[in-house]
């Protein structure tokens, strides 16, 4: 399972956490393996889905190298972030239920369109509405705070 993992994440600490998570959801749902002798397919499968879900987490941080250094020396100021995840905060509550439910589903939890479709039981298109609609209405009230720039 190392030698798999290593490959997909080429990281150490990664590899390390995606065969725990592997494990735990292995034995979690040994019940829902069909035929035993799949067991290494099975457990494979599961440590790939583990693995790329890592990448996917760890595609979501960018680096200070990455970040332009004007925008870098403008955050500086940790105050000014603070605020501005407040500001996202309230603005979200102020969302109607169905657009914070897909908002926070997708930006929080880092589930797919498709993973959210199907847990509120909608449409894929139907979700990708309500988050286009959420993403308009957040970027209204956060432009008008003065957050305008960095709301999209």
């Amino acid at each position: 399972m190392y030698h798999i993992a290593i490959a997909i994440v080429n990281n150490d600490e990664d590899a390390g956490d995606a065969i725990s998570e592997t494990i735990i959801k292995a034995y979690a749902n040994l019940k829902k393996l069909k035929n035993p002798d799949y067991f290494k397919t099975w457990i494979t499968r599961i440590l790939i889905n583990e693995c790329r879900k890592i990448l996917k987490q760890r595609r979501k941080i960018i680096s200070l190298e990455d970040y332009p250094e004007k925008q870098r020396e403008e955050r500086q100021n940790k105050e000014e972030i603070k605020e501005e995840i407040m500001d996202l905060q309230i603005a979200i509550e102020q969302l109607p239920k169905r657009q914070k439910d897909v908002i926070l589903l997708y930006y929080y939890d880092d589930l797919s369109i498709e993973e959210i479709a199907l847990i509120l039981e909608i449409p894929k298109g139907t979700v990708k509405s309500r988050l286009s609609t959420a993403r308009n209405f957040l970027y209204e009230i956060l432009s008008k705070e003065g957050r305008g720039k960095n709301a999209r």
